[in-house]
């Protein structure tokens, strides 16, 4: 849990707070485990239509349903993929000769 607020302090200093299409306190980058669980469906669906629009699809068509849907889906699964590895991972730093020497495990 701490280790988790501590991601959350960081990522806000980091990349800050927006404010989603529902005013909502949006925190951390577009695609981030923090902004899929702080930002609102509406304003998911707004910053993928962008990038299904750069891709060349137009808004209202059966296409762009199918861009937003894979680009969502994909992003949420790297998403959580971050997540996974991230817990995966521990650093231990030990003194080292004249210095200190940390260690992923």
């Amino acid at each position: 849990m701490k280790k988790l607020l501590a991601v959350a302090l960081i990522a806000t200093m980091v990349t800050g707070c927006a404010t989603g299409i529902q005013g909502e306190n949006v925190v951390g980058r577009p695609g981030s485990p923090m902004w899929f669980s702080t930002s609102s469906i509406p304003t998911q669906i707004a910053h993928f239509k962008q990038i299904c629009s750069a891709y060349g699809f137009k808004d209202g068509t059966s296409k762009m349903s199918q861009c937003l849907r894979s680009e969502m889906q994909t992003a949420k699964q790297r998403a959580q993929e971050n997540i996974n590895s991230s817990r995966s991972t521990t650093t231990v730093c030990q003194p080292w000769l004249n210095g200190i020497r940390c260690v992923e495990q």
